[in-house]
């Protein structure tokens, strides 16, 4: 679903209490040099796709009811070769703190996932995380009315280190 006649079907199903917005950019855009512009320009649709449904949040979302982007944790911590994917995820959750403030009472929300499945040497949770983690946040958000214009890391600690991969043993 994209684009203004995607975004028609879904009002006319419509109105929701809440809405999840949980596109893919396809492609393998990745480094800002390795990705050809062409390339870079068909994943942004990913930006756009939430854009359009924004735009059209007071005619599919019941007063009272939310928005949940997803985003991803190279948006706020960039790595290098991945400049693309930085790029994206940080307009998302720009373009979502600019929502909150205009399209209040309506609460928009991001989830930002890091790595799924990583190894422990690369988070800090023992749990490799999976997309369950990730739905589990949106429901949280979903459920909890007093929550807008936050952004939930789910990403077992990625941003904060490393993990030895070592179990924490504690002194008697």
């Amino acid at each position: 679903m994209s684009g203004p006649a995607g975004v028609a079907r879904l009002a006319a199903a419509g109105p929701f209490d809440h809405l999840v917005i949980a596109t893919s950019a396809g492609g393998r855009a990745s480094s800002i040099p390795g990705t050809a512009p062409a390339e870079a320009r068909a994943a942004f649709g990913r930006f756009w796709t939430a854009y359009d449904l924004l735009h059209a949040a007071g005619d599919l979302v019941r007063r009272g009811g939310s928005v949940t982007l997803i985003s991803g944790s190279s948006g706020r911590r960039p790595g290098a070769g991945f400049g693309f994917w930085s790029t994206l995820h940080g307009s998302i959750e720009a373009l979502a703190r600019a929502a909150t403030l205009e399209l209040a009472p309506t609460r928009i929300n991001v989830v930002s996932p890091g790595g799924i499945g990583l190894r422990p040497d690369r988070q800090l949770a023992e749990h490799a995380g999976s997309p369950d983690d990730i739905g589990a946040a949106a429901l949280a958000l979903i459920a909890n009315p007093a929550i807008t214009n936050a952004v939930l890391d789910v990403d077992g600690g990625e941003r904060l280190g490393r993990w030895s991969g070592s179990p924490v043993t504690v002194a008697a």
